[in-house]
């Protein structure tokens, strides 16, 4: 193998080096960015002390996010959860409400 061949693999082998660490950069960075962005939600639920006063319509209020459509739906979630038939809820007890969390 003569010295001109030599020297241009090398600087192959440099510029196939080089291009690697460029494109593993961008896909770390691009990825790190995209977690952000489009990070996944998943559903988890907590328990809610009722209050005097306090109604089904009046907790979904102070607790609705933008995830869901409306606070119809909401109201309807809550008492599916909670296997209520109707719109009642005591004061004292507990009830579980939806939300939504980043995973990580």
């Amino acid at each position: 193998m003569n010295v001109n061949n030599y020297r241009r693999r090398k600087v192959l082998y440099i510029c196939i080096i080089f291009l690697s660490v460029v494109c593993v950069i961008l896909i770390v960075n691009n990825s790190s960015y995209a977690a952000v962005e489009n990070s996944e939600r998943t559903l988890c639920y907590r328990a809610i002390l009722v209050e005097q006063g306090d109604s089904l319509w009046s907790i979904a209020r102070e607790n609705i996010t933008e995830e869901w459509k409306s606070i119809n739906e909401y109201v309807e979630v809550i008492k599916r959860f909670n296997t209520l038939d109707g719109e009642n809820i005591f004061a004292g007890s507990y009830i579980s409400i939806p939300y939504y969390e980043f995973l990580e």
